[in-house]
């Protein structure tokens, strides 16, 4: 009687998952046992490899530049509500997106408008 033939990927290690960085080399499967995010070993955007940068994108300044312009903004009424639907639609985007690691940022960035906003139209 034959053996099943396991199939494996065709990582070498260091291998790591994007999500959560579980060792991803040698797996049979094409997804993270740990996490579930799947993978292609043909495909090195897919996983972090040996010599892959394991940085985040620097959305932290993007922020804090809204939150600046939000800020000059409450000097314009007009500015100020183009401001606020602006930064309303790119929150909801980026709340949308599972794997965006700046989503408490995002919407501490819409509080912050927000009570900008409040604070104009109490002036």
């Amino acid at each position: 009687m034959d053996k099943p033939k396991l199939h494996q990927n065709s990582l070498k290690p260091p291998a790591y998952c994007m999500h959560c960085e579980y060792n991803i080399a040698y797996l049979t499967d094409h997804r993270c046992p740990e996490c579930g995010r799947s993978f292609d070993p043909s495909d090195p955007t897919t996983y972090f490899g040996p010599y892959q940068e394991r940085t985040k994108p620097p959305y932290t300044t993007f922020f804090i530049s809204i939150c600046i312009v939000s800020t000059i903004c409450v000097f314009f009424p007009i500015l100020n509500i183009l401001w606020f639907l602006i930064t309303c639609i790119v929150t909801y985007i980026i709340w949308k997106d599972k794997d965006e690691p700046y989503r408490v940022t995002a919407c501490f960035t819409l509080f912050y408008v927000i009570v900008m906003n409040m604070l104009s139209f109490l002036a």
